[in-house]
């Protein structure tokens, strides 16, 4: 049971990683 909480809380750090980028990627692309 907690293995598996943790497996999904991975799972949320590598989505807003991910956003992260997305995010930072779109500023960029703005600036230039």
């Amino acid at each position: 049971m907690l293995q598996r909480r943790q497996k999904r809380g991975s799972l949320v750090c590598e989505k807003s990683k991910f956003e992260n980028l997305d995010l930072n990627l779109m500023i960029l692309s703005f600036r230039e």
